[in-house]
């Protein structure tokens, strides 16, 4: 199944953010992540109900977590009809369920 991708600003936001945090720790860590960002999100294309329900969000759509590889973050997502609904780059040291005010 070919998903649409919404991808919210703030999500999009955070990505960018994390991956200059992480090419300034290191030279090229920054496209590291990214990479293993767009691995995650392909994982997440092929097989949308892999990833444990977020225990924050009870309600429907479900909401999901799939984890980084290699990294402290969770993309925070939904698919909804046909689309694959990012709400998060969620750190793991962030405060925990910051990203509910988005759904």
């Amino acid at each position: 199944m070919r998903l649409g991708r919404d991808e919210r600003r703030e999500a999009r936001d955070e990505l960018w953010e994390q991956a200059r945090y992480y090419e300034r720790q290191h030279a090229g860590l920054g496209f590291d992540f990214l990479d293993a960002v767009d691995a995650a999100i392909v994982a997440i294309e092929q097989f949308p109900d892999a990833w444990r329900p977020s225990s924050a969000w009870d309600g429907e759509p479900v909401v999901r977590v799939k984890q980084v590889d290699g990294f402290p973050v969770g993309i925070v997502y939904l698919v909804d009809d046909e689309t694959l609904v990012i709400f998060a780059y969620a750190h793991h040291r962030r405060e925990p369920n910051y990203w509910l005010d988005r759904r």
